[in-house]
């Protein structure tokens, strides 16, 4: 194709990006989870950078811990986007997970489940509405599910530009 016009190594082919999703707003967006069940995490907010990094406590010492910078959960389900079929790793705080867990208590695994996630009038501050359709799809037929962690360790890592 172009190769011959590229000096170094070969240009990735078909790499596949999984982002982060967080719901914001009123508006009803629906997903298929993929992820047989939540996985969590705790975070750090620093406002002085405008972002989050990772809680180190649970594998060692934390220097934002011992900061007294206050963690917070986060919990992450693989999902499609219905409408889209983009693939993303939904961002849910506690409360957000507490209520889809509540709503899917009877199922043995999330995988396959269809969601539709909102937040009340609050918007990007309000609290997760969640509806867990009866209609499941079969898991046989998804995408294999995967993990969030590579995804948030790339974004952990990078460098925020000198502003």
């Amino acid at each position: 194709m172009f190769e011959h016009l590229i000096e170094g190594p070969a240009l990735p082919t078909n790499s596949k990006r999984t982002w982060i999703h967080r719901v914001k707003t009123t508006v009803v967006e629906k997903f298929i989870v993929l992820s047989p069940k939540i996985m969590s995490t705790a975070v750090h907010y620093l406002a002085r950078l405008k972002r989050t990094v990772e809680c180190k406590q649970a594998t060692g010492f934390c220097t934002h811990c011992h900061e007294m910078v206050e963690a917070k959960w986060k919990g992450y389900l693989h999902c499609v986007k219905v409408g889209t079929n983009e693939e993303v790793f939904l961002e849910m705080t506690a409360d957000g997970c507490m209520k889809l867990g509540q709503l899917t208590a009877d199922r043995q695994t999330l995988r396959g489940s269809w969601i539709e996630v909102s937040k009340t009038s609050g918007g990007a501050r309000g609290r997760y509405k969640i509806d867990v359709k009866e209609r499941t799809i079969e898991a046989q037929t998804l995408p294999e599910a995967r993990e969030p962690w590579e995804t948030l360790r790339r974004l952990w890592s990078m460098k925020l530009p000198i502003s």
